[in-house]
């Protein structure tokens, strides 16, 4: 977990962002409950138990979103299932930074690239209690990822590290809060945390990091933070 202080209010996230990095958040969420050799169940099937520690705040900022409404005028056409992946690909396609209002579609423009490569038929899933605690552990590092992405979500694919990697980009967008997942900050600028852009991976390369161990209290929840800008309460 990475968190930006550098306007010294952490976890300040913009609205565009915060409604972005919901829809990525849900469609992310219900990808990675995915394991090899487990047939009909996880993956993208629209179903995630939003009781659990893991998806706290979704079904709020889903309903703020009023994504149930936008569904519910194309549930007789679309599961569930594959609208999740639709809104999410419409939303990383609608704050790509070269997005084009005038020609959404402009040829090879990422909602291009989307709808040209989409495959529909996914089926809803009703219930999925078997889901519970499938979501890397932040804490694990790179083991939670070799675990949830490599082993199983991109196992049919030959660079599972490269495609992990680009999957982590999207966290650019929004940012985390201590009432949801227990860590807190953004990973980007105010101006960029509603972008679909490279600034998750600037932020590695560029950006001078320090580790802040329990935070808020909690033993089990240790984050970077920024330590090449202070803010002014830092020089008391």
């Amino acid at each position: 977990m990475k968190t930006e202080t550098t306007d010294g209010t952490a976890g300040k996230v913009s609205d565009e962002g915060r409604m972005a990095g919901c829809l990525l958040r849900f469609a992310g969420h219900d990808l990675m409950d995915f394991r090899k050799g487990q047939k009909d169940i996880g993956g993208s099937d629209g179903c995630i138990d939003f009781s659990t520690g893991d998806n706290a705040g979704l079904e709020k900022c889903l309903k703020s979103a009023k994504i149930p409404e936008a569904y519910a005028k194309h549930c007789h056409t679309v599961s569930l299932a594959d609208f999740t992946v639709i809104a999410a690909e419409a939303v990383m396609g609608r704050t790509a930074t070269k997005y084009n209002k005038d020609d959404p579609f402009v040829k090879d423009g990422l909602l291009d690239t989307f709808r040209e490569n989409f495959l529909a038929g996914r089926e809803t899933a009703n219930t999925c209690p078997w889901s519970n605690d499938r979501m890397p552990n932040a804490e694990d590092g790179l083991d939670a990822m070799k675990e949830v992405f490599v082993d199983h979500v991109f196992n049919a694919s030959k660079d599972g590290w490269r495609m992990a990697s680009a999957l982590i980009g999207a966290h650019t967008i929004g940012g985390a809060s201590l009432e949801n997942s227990g860590y807190e900050g953004t990973w980007a600028e105010p101006a960029d945390q509603g972008v679909f852009n490279n600034g998750f991976y600037k932020s590695l390369l560029l950006k001078g990091w320090g580790t802040e161990t329990a935070v808020n209290g909690n033993p089990d929840k240790n984050q970077w933070i920024r330590i090449d800008r202070r803010t002014p309460k830092d020089h008391k």
